[in-house]
């Protein structure tokens, strides 16, 4: 397959997921709807509130649109989003599975209460199967502090560090404050 032949089957692709996406009400605007509803909840949060503030300081606008180039990319195939999420969040101290959880929640809530489709709202819920659900034990693969999980999911390479990252959004779910 010649590199032309190759570029035009991803263009292909990529204009096929945004199409079936168009179809279910998502796009950049919703996307971007999305982020900014689902930020504004975890800035207010008392739990997650804090720990936001410490990381991102008064850097919220790059940290936004960070957040909506990584979702453009994970439900549009937007390829805007080029970075390693799971490395940045596991060099933030005292994190725990709980606030993941509460993260998760909040999220749940917002793409619950804004998603234009039930579609939708199964598109980011469905991108991950086993990963849909907490783990028994309260451990997340790949979250701060599980280094045995960090190598586990080293040696599972980076397809499912791509799945990971699509069901941090798919598993969560929340609306407009």
């Amino acid at each position: 397959m010649t590199a032309a032949q190759v570029r035009s089957f991803a263009e292909e692709r990529r204009a096929e997921i945004r199409a079936k996406a168009a179809a279910i009400g998502i796009d950049e605007a919703y996307i971007s709807r999305l982020v900014d509803c689902f930020y504004a909840r975890v800035r207010t949060d008392e739990t997650l509130g804090p720990i936001f503030e410490e990381a991102i300081l008064d850097q919220w606008e790059p940290h936004l649109a960070r957040m909506k180039a990584f979702w453009n990319s994970v439900a549009l195939n937007a390829g805007e989003y080029s970075g390693r999420p799971v490395p940045v969040h596991q060099r933030l101290h005292g994190v725990t599975a709980e606030h993941f959880g509460r993260w998760l929640a909040l999220f749940r809530e917002t793409l619950d209460q804004t998603a234009p489709s039930a579609d939708a709202v199964e598109l980011f819920h469905g991108a991950g199967g086993a990963h849909r659900r907490e783990p028994a034990d309260g451990h997340v693969r790949g979250f701060p502090g599980r280094v045995a999980d960090r190598r586990s999911s080293l040696r599972r390479g980076r397809h499912e560090s791509r799945v990971q990252r699509r069901c941090l959004f798919h598993r969560a779910g929340g609306r407009d404050p």
